[in-house]
């Protein structure tokens, strides 16, 4: 079973986060970037501690530099990803790719150097597919693409050197919903998450996981979650 977590991190664990760091040198952006990630992690663990019925405390969660980080003590495989104060997390029985975006501007030089021809195709036809509004349209269908991608090589462990074109995550006209890899056939699915915090923002979350894996939708977590 495949199990998705949504989380809009509160401004107030933030500041908590930031002001328990030491050192000068991270710009207040990294220092709340680095906040995010910590308040993830502690997520993570109340979460993996009810699936399993242990305790958050005896969970061994080893984040080795430039590795995928890993349960020492549990079966159960994991993915983070966070957007600006939001976070998806996704718990496993098998390997899993996660990842998260804000819907925004994007600079179209990028799809024009990691993207398919049927991916650009499917981007810009959004501006025939809605009178109104096909700019955000296009937006949305980048992050899709864009997500997909990030999903699929956290998956392999493949890393940014696994974004290229050779990867089409379209057919032009939709998402495709599975891609080889290898002797595997793997799941490939996309979410549309709206966050209203004084204006309304919009997240895609993509997941890729295992053939067979069900994916039970995204839950979404209260701000006032208990990391307790």
């Amino acid at each position: 079973m495949t199990h998705i977590y949504f989380f809009r991190v509160p401004e107030k664990l933030i500041e908590k986060h930031k002001s328990g760091q030491i050192g000068g040198e991270k710009t207040d952006s990294a220092r709340a970037d680095f906040a995010v990630s910590e308040v993830a992690y502690a997520v993570l663990r109340k979460l993996l501690a009810e699936l399993f019925s242990v305790s958050s405390d005896s969970i061994e969660i080893e984040r080795p530099i430039n590795c995928k980080p890993y349960c020492k003590n549990l079966n159960a495989e994991f993915n983070i990803s966070h957007s600006k104060n939001a976070v998806a997390i996704g718990i496993s029985s098998s390997t899993i790719g996660v990842d998260l975006e804000l819907i925004r501007a994007f600079p179209r030089r990028v799809a024009d150097k990691y993207f398919s021809e049927a991916e650009r195709l499917y981007i810009s036809s959004s501006k025939e597919t809605e009178e109104e509004g096909g700019e955000e349209e296009g937006e949305r269908r980048f992050f899709e693409l864009w997500t997909m991608r990030e999903s699929f090589v956290k998956f392999t462990g493949a890393g940014i050197k696994g974004i290229t074109r050779d990867l089409s995550f379209s057919d032009g006209v939709s998402l495709l919903p599975q891609m080889e890899y290898g002797s595997r056939l793997l799941n490939l699915r996309s979410y549309r998450q709206e966050v209203a915090q004084g204006k309304e923002e919009s997240y895609i979350c993509s997941v890729c996981s295992e053939e067979g894996e069900l994916l039970e939708g995204v839950e979404i977590l209260p701000e006032d979650f208990d990391l307790l």
